[in-house]
This record gives structure tokens, C-alpha cells and sequence, in this order.
């Protein structure tokens, strides 16, 4: 049985997590419930910063619009809209409704962030519930959990993963298997050893396959090569500690396992489209 999201007080339920003792790949930073009904009301997706998050905004009742690389959606009861930022998109509270009641989350953390961009990416940035659709009974055990007294930051991790995995398997039911213990095992270990100098042989003799296979193998279940993988999750580790202060770009490169800072340097900018030096000037005078 759901939660019943209309428990939440509007305004006043908002719930932040400051962190924990360790990095966690998919973890909720903020959620809430909110009671629209007044055009002030509009967000765009490049006025809110540098620092890449995922949302989950999951309308009660009345309506929202979303305009999304030039298409517009009604936010209707039912529906949730799947956006992450920055990106050139824009949602606001239309003239013509009365109202718009909804529940929301954001999401942070590279895992969290790679599932939920590969789903808004297949499905577009709607996604409209049925009585079936597990991500949404996922997503009302992160309210409760959240709501309890005794919620646990780590518990919440574990259902912000799951929520990723089902709301892909909602929108995707024909690659509802979960993946292979090999390719988990590769995975896990990428996370956790990204900062040393491990490449696409150590995940396979991870996986116990071959490279030749485990390539094929990863790219199946994971929709990118095992190369690209770990590119990926080593730019995503840079954006914080690019955020966070001054460290030299050498010390950040050497940080995220990248084998020189001018390696780092090109695959920065050819993943974001700028210089780490320049994302940083960027993100300081925002």
C-alpha cells in the first residue's frame, strides 16, 4: 500500500540531509511537499547553478507545465516530471490553473545521477504512474522512512538506489533483469577504486571474464563501454572537489585516478564543454 503523500504538510515538511561518514552514490539531499498557486512560481534548469542534480516532482493535484527542449507537458495529477540540472529546461505554475499540489525529491550521487539521465533520456522528462509502477511505492517508502523518527541516512541511501533502478525498469519492462553478479562485482569495484589507476582489465579480471566478454557483457547490461564508465565517474568525482575550493587541477586530477591533469584537462572539456579552470570561475561568480 502507498503512503498517502497528502500526510505531508506543504512548506513545512521540506527535509535536507547534510551528508555521512562515507560517499554515498545515490542519496535524496531534499524533499518535500509544496502547494502552488501563484505564477511567481518558475524554476529554469540553467539558473540554478553548476552542481549536477537530479528531480522527481510528482504531481497530487491541479497542474503544472514544463517546457523541455522546446516541447511543453501538462503536469497533471499522476504525472511526475524527471529533470536533471543544469539543463535547458522550464517549469512554473501556468496562469490559466488553480492550483498545483505535488511532492518532490532531488537526488545527488553518480549512480544516482547516471540511472536517472539514462531514464529521462529513454523516456523523456514525463513519466505518467500507474497502480503497477514499483518506483512510485518506492518513492512513498522514502517518505515514510524519512518522516520517521529514527530515519536512517544509509536506509534512505539504499531506497534512493532502488528508486533509480525501479523507475528505469517502470519505463523500461522489457530489461527488468537485473544485471549478472559479474557486472555488479565490476561495478562495485570502479566505485571504489576509481582513484587508483585501474582501466577496463582490472573490472574484467574482476568480473573473472574475459576482456573481450566482459566488454560486451558491461555494455549490455550498463548501455556504455567499460572505458567510458569509468571517464564518466571520474569527471563526476571532479565536479565536487571543483567546487569545494582550490585545489590545483593537478592535485583534482590526481585525486580522481586521471593518469595526468592534462588528460583530465581535455576529457573535462569535451564532457562539459569548458575547462575545470573555467567550471570553476563559473561556479565562484554564480
Amino acid at each position: 500500500m502507498l503512503f498517502n503523500f497528502k500526510k505531508i504538510k506543504p512548506f513545512g515538511s521540506h527535509i535536507s540531509y547534510a551528508g555521512s561518514l562515507i560517499n554515498l552514490n545515490a542519496r535524496v539531499s531534499y524533499m518535500g511537499r509544496e502547494y502552488r498557486n501563484q505564477i511567481s512560481y518558475d524554476w529554469h534548469g540553467l539558473k540554478r547553478g553548476q552542481k549536477e542534480f537530479i528531480l522527481w516532482q510528482y504531481t497530487l493535484s491541479g497542474r503544472g507545465k514544463l517546457i523541455y527542449e522546446e516541447q511543453e507537458y501538462d503536469l497533471l495529477p499522476g504525472k511526475a516530471m524527471l529533470v536533471h540540472i543544469p539543463h535547458d529546461h522550464r517549469y512554473f505554475f501556468p496562469k490559466d490553473a488553480e492550483h498545483w499540489d505535488f511532492v518532490f525529491m532531488i537526488l545527488r550521487g553518480v549512480e544516482a545521477l547516471r540511472i536517472c539521465r539514462e531514464t529521462e533520456k529513454l523516456n523523456g522528462p514525463v513519466i505518467e504512474y500507474h497502480d503497477d509502477n514499483k518506483s512510485l511505492k518506492c518513492a512513498s517508502e522514502i517518505f515514510e522512512e524519512a518522516l520517521s523518527k529514527n530515519y536512517s541516512s544509509y536506509r534512505l541511501s539504499g531506497l534512493a538506489y532502488q528508486f533509480c533502478m525501479e523507475l528505469f525498469a517502470d519505463i523500461n519492462p522489457r530489461n527488468t533483469n537485473s544485471r549478472p553478479e559479474a557486472i555488479e562485482q565490476a561495478v562495485k569495484y570502479a566505485l571504489e577504486h576509481f582513484e587508483e589507476p585501474i582501466g577496463v582489465d582490472e573490472m574484467a579480471e574482476k568480473a573473472n571474464l574475459s576482456r573481450y566478454h566482459f566488454s560486451r557483457q558491461f555494455k549490455k547490461y550498463m548501455g556504455t563501454p567499460p572505458a567510458d564508465f569509468i571517464r564518466k565517474l571520474r569527471l563526476d568525482k571532479t565536479i565536487n572537489l571543483l567546487q569545494s575550493g582550490a585545489m590545483p587541477i593537478y592535485l583534482v586530477a590526481e585525486k580522481c585516478g586521471f593518469e595526468s591533469s592534462s588528460y583530465f584537462c581535455r576529457a573535462f572539456a569535451k564532457e562539459f564543454d569548458c575547462s575545470p579552470s573555467a567550471f570553476r570561475d563559473r561556479k565562484e561568480n554564480s
